[in-house]
C-alpha cells in the first residue's frame, strides 16, 4: 500500500493519467486567480500533510475493496501526517466514463460509500446516526467520521467539484473541528 505525498511527485514512476492526476490537482489547489474554497484543503496540500493513493476504476467491484484498504491504513496513521491531513483518492477514470452525467457519477458515489460501510470491520459508532436523513449523520469508517468530498468530469458549473478524473477527498473530523478552534488569523 502506497500512500504518496505532494514531496513524490519528483521520485516515484507513475503511470500517464496519475502524472495528470497529481498535475491537475496541484494546478487546483495553487490557483491564485481562482482560489480553491477549502482553507484546510489548501493548507494541506502546502504543508504537505495530505496523501495520495491511485486506485481502479470506481465501477468495478474490486474497486471498493482497494479503497476500504487505503481507508484502513490512512484511518491508523492519519495523526501523523499533520494536523491538515486529507485522503485524496484518484480513481482511474477511462474516457467513455468522463461522458456520465452527474446523476451517474452521483449515484456511483452513494454506491462506493455503502461498499465501503459493508467492508468495514468496526462496528459503526453508536453516537452517529446511520439515517442518511438525520442531519447528524456523517460517514463513519473504522470508527471514525469523515467529511467526503467528490470531484467529477461532470461537474462543469460548480468548478469546485470539476475534475477531470472521479475523486474523493477523505477530510477526518478531527481536522475540521481543529481548523474551526483555532482563531481567525490562523485560518488563512
Amino acid at each position: 500500500m502506497i500512500l504518496h505525498s505532494n514531496n513524490d511527485e519528483q521520485s516515484t514512476s507513475f503511470l500517464p493519467w496519475q502524472e495528470d492526476a497529481l498535475h491537475q490537482f496541484k494546478k487546483k489547489m495553487t490557483n491564485k486567480k481562482h482560489p480553491f474554497p477549502c482553507i484546510p484543503a489548501i493548507q494541506g496540500f502546502l504543508s504537505n500533510h495530505l496523501r495520495f493513493a491511485f486506485i481502479g476504476d470506481p465501477r468495478e467491484d474490486a474497486t471498493a475493496l482497494e479503497l476500504a484498504n487505503v481507508l484502513t491504513y490512512y484511518t491508523n496513521h492519519s495523526k501523523s501526517f499533520g494536523q491538515n491531513t486529507s485522503l485524496i483518492i484518484f480513481f482511474y477514470t477511462p474516457e467513455n466514463m468522463k461522458t456520465l452525467d452527474i446523476y451517474s457519477l452521483e449515484h456511483l458515489f452513494w454506491k462506493l460509500l455503502n461498499e465501503l460501510h459493508q467492508l468495514d470491520p468496526k462496528k459503526w459508532p453508536v453516537s452517529i446516526s446511520n439515517d442518511l436523513e438525520d442531519r447528524s449523520w456523517e460517514f463513519c469508517f473504522h470508527e471514525e467520521r469523515y467529511f467526503m468530498y467528490c470531484a467529477t468530469p461532470a461537474h462543469h458549473l460548480r468548478k469546485s467539484r470539476s475534475f477531470p478524473y472521479f475523486m474523493l477527498a477523505i477530510t477526518p473530523r478531527w481536522v475540521l473541528d481543529q481548523f474551526q478552534r483555532s482563531p481567525p488569523t490562523q485560518r488563512k
